[in-house]
């Protein structure tokens, strides 16, 4: 059994003392993420027409629809109801 397996199943023991758990099946899950753990959403310098918007690390489903919203206005280019500055690329001391 792997590593994590086990380690779940002791997490899952320790919520549910009652429950036998046992470990199915198990998959790694790669995500990508920032130096600072935060967003990206910015307009590409190299290609204008382009916008990224990462939410990082799947954290920000939950704010899937003010990042759509806002990406959208930013296209359609309109001011966006959101401040998207603190997630600019620029706050790495570069752009992409």
């Amino acid at each position: 059994m792997k590593w994590y397996a086990r380690e779940i199943e002791s997490d899952v023991a320790e919520i549910f003392p009652d429950l036998v758990p046992s470990t199915a099946n198990g998959k790694w899950c790669i995500y990508i993420m920032t130096r600072d753990e935060s967003f990206v959403f910015d307009r590409s310098s190299n290609h204008p027409n382009v916008f990224h918007a990462n939410a990082c690390s799947g954290h920000g489903f939950k704010f899937a629809p003010a990042i759509g919203q806002a990406m959208a206005e930013q296209g359609m280019g309109l001011r966006s109801s959101v401040d998207l500055g603190a997630f600019a690329f620029d706050r790495f001391g570069g752009r992409a």
